[in-house]
């Protein structure tokens, strides 16, 4: 202890005799561990942190496998299946709820900024979770739909509302006008059953059909919520997974057999299978659709460490030069090599939890700009985990990059190192040798990550510049919400002309439509059809997509009309009813023969939205005339093939439209605020959920892109610099070594320039041998983005050049410093320089 006491008194006072030194090895070591630390709290969080409750790795999610397609349980499934059901001990359910109204006391809160679940009355006893105060549900709190008015709040909400206070229980909170007594706080650190969700509340999933006006209880097409159940201890996930699948098909046998099924004809009861996920870390999709793009930014960050770690150890050899005396001294006075290396090691893990802290205050300043880049509702604020990482991070770096230099330093030979004249030469060529090869494989990696980055900044804007079927600019898109009991009895035409008018008289206006489906926003309706005639028949059949659209629709998206003609006003009150279908659906049923005035039959629906299926003649009263055709457009993911799409004209006696779309002369922004206004006038019980740009609304769905590019380029940028620094840092180091050499040639008559050339010629021949090493590493490496590229090779040569160009004139920049330097030294002053 008296030695480690001596070690580390010792390296402060070098540490802090050198300030530069010790603040460019802290703030390049922070860098890299601080990049790690805040995308392993992330990692932490979203990947390995367990569900705060009982035994988690018994709970598990049900989902039903058709064929490829995955789909959750429909409540009236999910009651027959748990009735059946022998392997759980319990099941749940659990559903997400945005309110669109909510106040507290008489005081309405901001819409958005509440988010509650739908759950079943068990939910809480199956994942065993107790109450900070108060209760949980019971059975007895609810016994059919539109019963059990009663909420359980969140710790946070009890906070944020009622600062703590155990009054708050037999309190009133209004839901969409439906008062809830709160009877329970659930307990602190509990945030659901899904990570990035937080709910503030949890209400009876039997209250849905009162919040929500339509129930969703009784169709057994909806499946609107997650299964959640809670694996028997003698029961195996495989045993669950065989015999949930009988029962279900069972249960699908019996709707096909009652021809009431929703299911397209040609679907056996076989074709459905039931998986568990396994979920101690959260029962929802964000782990798997985030795992892997997590683990590879994990890589990256490692990579950017391990770079830091070759530029620090680059550093401490050039530092090592200047203590070769001091060192060989020691030895020459008794100090073992071992005793050495430990003092120097020592240094270097001060230099490390140096930098591991600043690098710890760093990812906790970047949390905020993380979940920005990543839009969840996480808590990154570090923990015993994180800080865990940190250590071993720092500790790590430390004997990666302070045991080479060490053992380097320590392994001179006494007597040439006490020669004066021999100060730079004893060892400095091996060093050298070391030094540059640490820079070439530095130089390899900087391109791996350059490279990557340059493909997905390609691919963002392939995807970005595509044309997707309607003109994008100066497009808002307005997610509007009636209250069908506030506004019941209001005649609806009327209200829409009028919210119509309002709306294009604002100046800049140029086109106001509606329609039930937005443009890329993940909400849709299918159903199958029939086309008398057509060679496409049931086996070969696939769905049709359909949206109910104002006859302003087409010429505010800007959809250009290929044949026939778009709605008018009187389309929606004529018989039969008529349709505008896409190129594909067009092209699929009728191949190059012109659709116009041919005829298209989707089938009825029954109360619990189950298609009806066709008899063997079709009704007249279910077919649609086909009087247009669009041009093809994206509607969802940038990056899926177009489906067959009907455009069918909107009724505008069965409600408001949930979306408003308004195209605008000039920019959009400048007319937003005045909408909000407008509802309001026309009807306060019409609610303004989201308004946002149609490029906006095409940009949350790259969320995923968006993210690899941002951190990606980020840390390519970094590397670049940390590349600057590198390169720098050996050429400097390299003058050094080479002073008199240089003052010897410039005594013999050599020109500053020549000087110039000489030095810059060493940096450029390590960058071209890194450039050459990272091109072939970076043949291999890219492969593993590959599933993230569009419309450009992992390969891609274009890419593969102007990164390759870049880094050799940014090494070009980098050497010309130093030999600008070497080039202004004084002959006489080198020639007795040591």
């Amino acid at each position: 202890m008296d030695t480690l006491w001596q070690d580390l008194c010792y390296g402060i006072r070098v540490l802090f005799k050198n300030p530069g030194f010790t603040a460019g090895v802290v703030l390049t070591l922070a860098l890299g561990i601080g990049a790690n630390t805040a995308i392993f709290g992330l990692v932490s969080v979203v990947l390995l942190k367990e569900l705060p409750v009982k035994d988690p790795e018994q709970l598990a999610r049900v989902r039903v496998y058709r064929k490829e397609s995955i789909r959750d349980l429909s409540y009236p499934v999910f009651r027959d299946l748990s009735r059946l059901q022998r392997v759980f001990s319990g099941m749940t359910a659990s559903g997400e709820f945005t309110p669109n109204r909510l106040s507290l006391g008489g005081q309405l809160q901001e819409f958005g900024k509440i988010q509650g679940n739908f759950v079943s009355a068990n939910y809480f006893s199956v994942l065993g979770v107790s109450p900070a105060i108060g209760r949980m549900f019971t059975l007895e709190d609810s016994h059919a739909a539109g019963e059990g008015a009663v909420a359980v709040i969140s710790f946070g909400f009890w906070g944020r509302h009622f600062a703590y206070d155990p009054s708050a229980l037999g309190r009133t909170v209004t839901l969409n006008k439906t008062p809830f007594t709160i009877i329970g706080v659930a307990p602190r650190g509990f945030f659901g059953d899904q990570v990035g969700m937080t709910p503030d509340f949890w209400v009876p999933i039997l209250m849905q059909p009162q919040l929500e006006g339509g129930d969703q209880l009784e169709r057994r097409t909806s499946t609107w919520f997650r299964t959640i159940a809670r694996l028997k201890p003698d029961v195996s996930k495989k045993q669950a997974e065989a015999e949930l699948t009988v029962l279900f098909q069972e249960l699908m046998a019996e709707e096909i057999a009652s021809g009431s099924g929703s299911l397209i004809s040609h679907d056996q009861p076989q074709d459905f299978r039931v998986e568990l996920q396994l979920g101690s870390s959260g029962l929802n999709n964000l782990r798997a659709g985030l795992q892997r793009p997590l683990q590879l930014l994990m890589g990256i960050v490692g990579l950017v460490l391990l770079i830091a770690c070759c530029n620090v150890a680059n550093l401490l050899l050039a530092r090592a030069t200047a203590r070769q005396r001091e060192i060989v001294v020691r030895v020459a006075l008794g100090a073992g090599r071992m005793r050495l290396i430990g003092q120097l090691l020592t240094e270097s893990v001060l230099l490390a939890v140096m930098g591991g802290t600043l690098g710890l205050v760093m990812a906790w300043w970047s949390n905020d700009l993380l979940l920005t880049l990543v839009p969840l509702s996480v808590d990154l604020r570090p923990d015993l985990y994180i800080l865990t990482f940190t250590l071993a991070v720092s500790l790590l770096s430390a004997i990666l990059f302070g045991l080479v230099p060490a053992l380097q330093v320590t392994s001179s030979n006494i007597s040439p190192a006490l020669q004066a004249s021999s100060r730079y030469h004893s060892s400095g060529r091996p060093r050298q040798r070391f030094s540059r090869a640490l820079v070439t494989s530095q130089v390899a990696l900087y391109l791996c990550l350059l490279i990557g980055a340059g493909l997905l900044v390609r691919s963002l804007q392939k995807l970005r510049g595509q044309d997707v079927g309607v003109e994008r600019d100066n497009v808002l898109m307005l997610d509007v919400f009636a209250d069908e009991t506030a506004i019941k009895g209001t005649h609806f035409p009327d209200l829409q002309g009028q919210l119509l008018e309002r709306l294009k008289a604002v100046p800049g206006v140029h086109s106001v439509s509606f329609s039930e489906y937005r443009l890329f926003s993940g909400s849709f309706s299918t159903a199958p059809a029939r086309v008398p005639g057509s060679s496409i028949g049931p086996e070969r059949d696939d769905e049709v997509r359909e949206n109910w659209v104002s006859p302003e629709y087409f010429r505010t998206l800007g959809m250009k009309l290929l044949l026939g003609r778009t709605f008018t006003h009187q389309d929606s009150r004529i018989e039969p009813r008529v349709a505008v279908i896409n190129e594909r659906m067009a092209r699929h049923y009728f191949g190059q023969e012109s659709p116009i005035g041919k005829m298209i039959y989707f089938p009825k629906v029954d109360a619990q939205g189950r298609y009806i299926p066709f008899g063997p003649q079709l009704d007249r009263s279910l077919g649609v005339e086909v009087i247009g055709v669009v041009q093809d457009a994206k509607y969802d993911d940038l990056r899926e093939a177009i489906p067959s799409m009907a455009y069918l004209p909107i009724s505008p006696v069965e409600g408001l439209p949930s979306c408003i779309e308004v195209r605008t002369v000039g920019q959009p922004s400048a007319v937003m605020l005045q909408f909000r206004q407008i509802l309001n006038q026309v009807n306060p019980n019409i609610i303004l959920r989201t308004i946002k740009t149609l490029e906006d609304q095409i940009d949350e769905t790259l969320l995923q892109e968006r993210l690899f590019t941002k951190v990606l380029g980020f840390f390519g940028l970094l590397a670049l610099g940390l590349a600057c620094v590198g390169l720098y840092g050996i050429i400097s180091y390299a003058v050094v070594c080479r002073t008199n050499e240089i003052g010897v040639r410039l005594a013999l008559g050599a020109e500053p320039t020549d000087v110039v050339k000489l030095v810059v010629r060493q940096g450029i021949i390590l960058a071209l041998g890194g450039v050459t090493m990272g091109v072939f590493l970076a043949l291999a490496v890219t492969r593993v983005i590959s599933s993230y590229l569009y419309g450009v090779t992992a390969n891609d040569p274009a890419t593969f050049a102007v990164i390759s160009l870049l880094l050799i004139t940014v090494a070009l920049l980098a050497c010309y410093i130093p030999a600008r330097r070497a080039a202004k030294v004084d002959p006489m002053v080198a020639l007795r320089y040591e």
